[in-house]
């Protein structure tokens, strides 16, 4: 239990609430390139080694190849589902006439891909996103932003290899952003001036590694684990099931197996 663990003070449990308050302190600062150079600061101090040589990318304990190496397929993982996440809202609340003649529709997609919680939240169902995106989008204006994103989004979930090729484009996105940020970083620690909008595309990909890190960090106070046990195996699902969709098996079956994120 981490509030016991709290109470009495046990230094795993404590280090883990550290890292949570540094996290949380650097989200609020208000200079975007040194909150970048602070969150890779955590990076750096909590992930593990990376285990193979990546050329390009530094020394084994660098940390754009730990990054890379533990984190990456995840990133692109937690990228899929935001597409979808956003094909369906886009979809859903854009239907014409979704509070008067199309209501009914309106009410049967959000049932299925977005349904309501309490306090004005939602819930996002992966899966069902997947198998009904197309059906929504025969159901959308001609022409409209709706009907671009979700009919892009349906497209590359068509089958297997097309998901495949997506998160694979994620994978190099990753890539991109992991050694823009290591800029940003260096250009803070040398004194040297950021572009805003440049330091601004690397916040999400930051924030997205350093929340990982730390769930990893709280599953090993639940398991025998470690924290390289753990990323391993997220790891391994992620690239077990890329290479499934490139062997042709449907996206709907083959991801977000384990919850919705």
């Amino acid at each position: 239990n981490i509030v016991e663990g709290l109470v009495s003070r046990l230094p795993d449990v404590e280090e883990i609430a550290a890292d949570v308050k540094w996290a949380e302190s650097v989200r609020q600062l208000p200079d975007k390139a040194q909150r970048a150079a602070l969150a890779i600061r955590l990076l750096e101090r909590r992930l593990p080694d990376a285990p193979e040589s990546q050329e390009g990318w530094g020394k084994r304990d660098s940390w754009m190849a730990r990054a890379r190496w533990w984190l990456r397929e995840d990133y692109a993982n937690g990228l899929l589902f935001r597409d979808l996440r956003d094909a369906a809202l886009e979809g859903v609340y854009g239907l014409p006439d979704r509070l008067s003649a199309n209501k009914d529709k309106f009410l049967k997609h959000q049932q299925m891909m977005l349904p309501s919680k309490q306090d004005l939240a939602f819930e996002i169902r992966p899966k069902q996103i997947m198998q009904g995106l197309g059906a929504l989008g025969d159901e959308l204006s001609e022409w409209s932003m709706a009907t671009r994103i979700v009919r892009s989004v349906a497209g590359y979930l068509a089958d297997g290899r097309s998901t495949a090729e997506r998160l694979e484009e994620h994978r190099r996105r990753c890539d991109v952003l992991l050694r823009r940020a290591n800029r940003v970083r260096n250009a803070v620690i040398h004194g040297n001036n950021t572009v805003p909008a440049v330091v601004e595309t690397v916040q999400p990909l930051l924030e997205h590694l350093t929340a990982s890190v730390i769930s990893a960090e709280f599953q090993t106070l639940q398991t025998d684990d470690t924290i390289s046990d753990i990323l391993d195996e997220r790891r391994r699902l992620r690239a077990d099931e890329l290479s499934a969709l490139r062997g042709g098996d449907g996206p709907s079956e083959i991801l977000f197996a384990r919850g919705s994120g």
